[in-house]
């Protein structure tokens, strides 16, 4: 039987002051070669309780950000420079993630799509309104050896990159819209645990 005050472990925490880092939460994060890289979320703490300001576009995170702890260093990728259907994705909150190996796994996220992926406005979705929030239906694999050697070239929108140079794989099923969730992995099998699927204005108060 063992104690509490027997721990076979302990804890510490040392604060990290990187000039330029973001103040994000709810967003998705990957490591490779000593660089974090940061996905989604938002920048506005709290997530406002009224439905009409709840989950506010102006809020959500549009970058994706390559942090260097070492070098203290911080680089920003703007995701307008990429395909309508992974701006929906990568500026909404709480997708389901995980690293697996060399490549991220991004499923779901909640927030308003980009008007330009008219995909979601079109039956047989029920909201056809862009200004509608929904869970995204979709499942991204990021190469993140790709996406460390081309980040400057997405960087620059004018800059086409070959299919074998682009980071990005992504697949569109309404069984990938969850949002709060967890992704987990074992033995060549991913799952997708708990979670929540909103679509339309985000209510706290009722439906």
């Amino acid at each position: 039987m063992l104690s509490a005050q027997d721990n076979p472990f302990s804890l510490s925490i040392q604060r990290l002051e990187i000039p330029g880092l973001p103040g994000l939460h709810s967003f998705a994060a990957a490591e490779f070669q000593g660089k974090w890289y940061l996905f989604g979320g938002r920048r506005d703490g709290l997530h406002r309780r009224q439905p009409f300001r709840a989950f506010d576009s102006a809020h959500a995170n549009r970058f994706i950000y390559c942090i260097d702890p070492i070098a203290k260093t911080v680089d920003s990728l703007p995701i307008h420079n990429l395909s309508p259907s992974l701006q929906s994705q990568l500026a909404s909150t709480n997708i389901l993630f995980h690293q697996q190996g060399d490549a991220l796994y991004l499923a779901g996220g909640y927030g308003l799509p980009s008007r330009e992926d008219v995909s979601l406005f079109q039956a047989p979705s029920r909201f056809l309104d862009p200004e509608v929030h929904r869970t995204m239906p979709y499942l991204t694999r990021v190469d993140l050896p790709m996406l460390q050697t081309n980040f400057a070239q997405l960087q620059d929108k004018s800059t086409q990159l070959s299919p074998r140079q682009n980071p990005f794989q992504q697949w569109t099923d309404t069984q990938f819209a969850l949002t709060g969730g967890a992704m987990m992995y074992s033995d060549g099998v991913f799952y997708l645990v708990g979670g929540h699927r909103f679509d339309g204005l985000y209510n706290p108060m009722g439906p």
